[in-house]
């Protein structure tokens, strides 16, 4: 291409089929005319050419024995060839031969002709487009070729370098999170710790001022003495939650499994919490037969109902319901504690049961702040017993934890 327009050559023995060609196609292309194959293959080494157009019949030398001539030098000209009916047979063999892109019959069409040289020269620009593309790529292999393996050496131990140290620094931060949660929870378990031992103190020194006393109020020291055993059973569920949360994750611990009845079951719990029931005068509905039976580990399931109604509690004011219940489905039962207190953030619900995860951020009605432990606890004890547990809450209008377990223990289940 020169000048923005293609070149072509012509190559015809009649003089004016070359003036007439010229004179159309000139203004979009530069054109070069031949009376022979012999001067078309002189213009060929003096010009370069992009498409060639011949004749077949021409003296001394064929339009098929001029491209087929120039074949392999000349390889990625476009050519059409230009011919009579009769010669149709030697055009089909030729086209393999001298690499022809169509052939034109006598006489032709100029519309048809432009359109012709139109669509050559396209697919001549996208070849040569797509040669160019080919050497770029080659240069950019060899390119990497020449890189010596000294210099790939370096380039892997820059990269080796580079992971290694982002590895260093993630475990740095890594080790700061856990060193950050290690203090909270360490803080928050001391917490937890340092409420019912103050009240235990408290307790234990107004029930000693009563015995002083000369009359004794028997109401209020038993008041006292409760207190002071619902305190401790406080701090001891806290310890066997840490504990059995440790247990857990160290593998599974076996279970100490009988039948159980749900009226057993949930009278042990209401004898290990009931007084903080009745301190905050708290309504208890229970929603279940009392004849259901589960194949359970009848203490850890009585902590599971107790670490529940602890947070009923804990996030309910004074006067409130709490409503305990289960309810058989097919080969399993359905257990379940529901309040009417904060509620739980919808963001907080999906890792509520995660370790040391806690219910809210804010503090519980009574300004205490929690561990997290027992929810964490909960999950582990449902899911060693073959259960699942979950949440749902609306934030203000209380929440309801759910845990299934099996009915009949696995090996009763009987086979298809």
């Amino acid at each position: 291409m020169q000048d923005g327009k293609y070149t072509i050559l012509y190559v015809d023995d009649e003089e004016f089929n070359l003036t007439s060609f010229k004179a159309i196609f000139r203004r979009d292309y530069i054109v070069h005319t031949a009376t022979s194959g012999r001067m078309g293959i002189e213009l060929l080494r003096q010009h370069e050419i992009d498409l060639i157009i011949t004749d077949q019949r021409m003296p001394d030398m064929t339009g098929v024995e001029f491209l087929e001539s120039i074949a392999e030098e000349y390889m990625f000209v476009r050519r059409i060839i230009i011919t009579g009916f009769s010669d149709i047979e030697a055009i089909i063999r030729a086209i393999n031969k001298g690499n022809i892109y169509r052939y034109i019959t006598k006489p032709w069409d100029v519309n048809d002709l432009k359109i012709t040289i139109q669509n050559a020269l396209n697919a001549y620009r996208t070849d040569r487009q797509n040669r160019e593309l080919a050497i770029e790529l080659q240069k950019k292999l060899n390119r990497i070729e020449e890189l010596t393996a000294e210099q790939i050496r370096m380039q892997e131990e820059k990269f080796k370098q580079d992971a290694e140290r982002k590895i260093l620094e993630a475990e740095s931060l890594k080790l700061k999170e856990i060193q950050k949660i290690r203090e909270e929870v360490s803080n928050m378990i001391v917490h937890d710790l340092k409420n019912p031992l103050g009240l235990v103190i408290g307790y234990a020194k107004m029930a000693e001022e009563q015995l002083a006393k000369p009359e004794i109020d028997t109401k209020s020291l038993t008041q006292f003495t409760r207190s002071i055993q619902q305190a401790g059973n406080n701090m001891l569920t806290l310890v066997l939650n840490i504990l059995d949360v440790y247990r857990f994750e160290n593998g599974t611990p076996k279970l100490q499994v009988s039948p159980v009845t749900m009226s057993d079951l949930i009278d042990h719990v209401i004898d290990r919490i009931g007084f903080g029931l009745e301190k905050k005068n708290m309504t208890l509905i229970r929603e279940f037969d009392p004849a259901i039976t589960l194949p359970i580990d009848k203490e850890l399931i009585t902590r599971v109902f107790i670490n529940l109604l602890s947070n009923s509690l804990k996030y309910s004011s004074r006067d409130k319901r709490i409503w305990i219940g289960a309810r058989t489905e097919g080969t399993s039962t359905v257990l379940y504690v529901k309040d009417e207190g904060a509620g739980i953030p919808e963001d907080k619900i999906k890792d509520l049961f995660g370790k040391f995860s806690q219910i809210n951020q804010k503090d519980d009605v009574q300004g205490v702040k929690s561990s997290g432990i027992g929810l964490t606890f909960v999950k582990f004890a449902v899911e060693a017993h073959g259960g699942t547990v979950w949440a749902e809450s609306k934030e203000g209008e209380g929440a309801a934890f759910f845990f299934r377990l099996p009915s009949v223990r696995e090996e009763e289940i009987p086979a298809n």
